[in-house]
């Protein structure tokens, strides 16, 4: 059986998946996602398009509310890791 992907745990009876699924687990999941798209340069152009100027600032936007910063505070510590600083 595989282990849980939240804890490590085995996947043994229904009941795991929410048992595990604690604020705290799920919030430590997010900032690693946050952390993995921070470095992702793809993310973090500068648009050329709406579309693209949207969907980045909707992804700030979530950054900022699971970091718990603001917006600009998330694109400038991005900008500042690509630039070594």
């Amino acid at each position: 059986m595989e282990p849980c992907s939240m804890c490590g745990e085995p996947m043994e009876g229904h009941g795991h998946w929410n048992a595990c699924q604690t604020p705290e687990r799920v919030l430590d999941r997010l900032r690693k996602v946050v952390d993995e798209q921070a470095e992702d340069h793809g993310l973090w152009f500068e648009a050329k398009y709406i579309t693209e100027h949207n969907l980045q600032r909707a992804l700030r936007r979530l950054h900022a509310a699971i970091e718990g910063k603001t917006e600009e505070e998330c694109a400038r510590a991005a900008m500042n890791k690509w630039a070594g600083k």
